[in-house]
């Protein structure tokens, strides 16, 4: 499973700021914000901002 899939998967089940991706996965946090910025432009993902952080979740169709 690619890391696409795998942030996929795991924002499915529940939203996730780029910590939290980051620790779920065994990423360093610049790198699962960058992949969360690729899955954002292909308009998989969203964000939502929730005080200092951002709060990604899939994008509903």
């Amino acid at each position: 499973m690619s890391r696409e899939q795998r942030i996929l998967e795991m924002l499915r089940k529940r939203a996730l700021n780029i910590e939290g991706v980051a620790g779920a996965t065994g990423m360093s946090r610049i790198t699962a914000s960058k992949y969360l910025a690729i899955l954002e432009a292909k308009g998989l993902v969203h964000h939502s901002e929730e005080g200092r952080s951002k709060l990604y979740s899939v994008t509903k169709k």
